[in-house]
Order: structure tokens, then sequence, then C-alpha cells
């Protein structure tokens, strides 16, 4: 009764992935590569965190016959592109607000609150680290595979220059993504040629 249970689920997961799988496809032929340049844009947004968009520039690669590193390069200079945009929406918005979560807070929580946040060594440590090297964490938290894009929400808070921040945040996104559409074409090279 297990075995068939377990198996169940694993079948259950696997017509979900299938189901998935050939929903891509029908949106990148109907579509083409503006899908493409839309799920990676609301990837920067932080709305499209879920969607697996290298596997979306992936696939219509490979559906355009398109294996090589100077075609992958092609494609993720404009995905990368689309990924930073959406980043400098979100530190658009978040540097222009006026509302702080404090506002929302009764009196007595509110002094809590900021007296604990500010006084903590924690919180000290963590501010000076970013204010001293916040290009360095902006650049490794858009390298790293489910980080990328979350460092616009810190760099606005901490009023970090917008030209810098567009420029590290565009190389590492362009690596990233390079790197990672490259490893899965050569790996289903690998496998299926």
């Amino acid at each position: 009764m297990i075995i068939y249970i377990n198996s169940f689920k694993y079948f259950r997961v696997l017509v979900i992935i299938k189901l998935i799988e050939s929903n891509i496809i029908i949106l990148l032929n109907i579509f083409g590569f503006s899908i493409v340049l839309f799920v990676t844009f609301l990837k920067g947004l932080l709305i499209g965190k879920a969607i697996p968009t290298m596997t979306f520039v992936s696939i219509y690669l490979l559906l355009l016959s398109q294996k090589t590193i100077i075609d992958i390069m092609s494609v993720t200079l404009f995905t990368a592109l689309s990924v930073t945009i959406g980043e400098l929406i979100v530190y658009r918005k978040l540097k222009n607000t006026n509302v702080q979560i404090q506002d929302y807070y009764p009196v007595k929580q509110k002094n809590k609150y900021t007296n604990k946040i500010r006084n903590s060594s924690i919180y000290n440590k963590i501010q000076s680290v970013f204010n001293n090297k916040t290009g360095i964490i902006i650049f490794m938290t858009n390298s790293m595979y489910g980080l990328n894009g979350l460092s616009s929400i810190p760099a606005s808070k901490y009023n970090y220059d917008v030209k810098k921040f567009l420029i590290i945040a565009y190389t590492a996104t362009f690596i990233h993504q390079t790197i990672v559409v490259f490893i899965i074409i050569t790996g289903i090279n690998f496998i299926f040629l």
C-alpha cells in the first residue's frame, strides 16, 4: 500500500512536469522571444521568482537549434537586460516610498521595535558590512541562483548609486544566466546527442 501511494505521488509529479514542459513549448512557439523577455522581466520584478526562467531561455535556444556560446550570449544579453530593468523598477519604487513598517505599529510597539533594532549588535554589523561592500554584495547576490534580484531592496534602502547598481546588477546577471544556460544546453546535448 505504501509503495503504491509513493509511486502514485511520483507519477503525479511526472505528469505535472510534463504539463509544464508542454506549456512552455507551446508558449514559446506562439510568442517567441517576447515571452522569454517577459518572463525574465517578471523575475526582475520579483514576481516571477517561481517561474523557471533559465528553462524558458534554454528551451527557446534549443527550439532554434542555437547551441554555441555566441548564440547563448546573444540571447542572454537581452534577457539580462530585461531582468535588470525589472530590478531597476523595484529599486526606484523602494527608494521613493515614504512609508515605513514602523508607522503601522502602535506607539508602545514602535518604541520597542526601533530601540531593539538600533541597539542590536547584529544590526550594526550588517549595516557596516553593507555600507562598505555594497557593490560586492550586489554582485554576489545577483550571481547566486535563487537570490538574484533581491539585492535591489537593500541597495535602494541604503541609497546606493543607481548607475553603479545597474552596471553591477547587469554584469552579474549576464554572467549568471550565460553560465547556467550554457550548462543546461551542453548537458542536454551531451545526454541526447
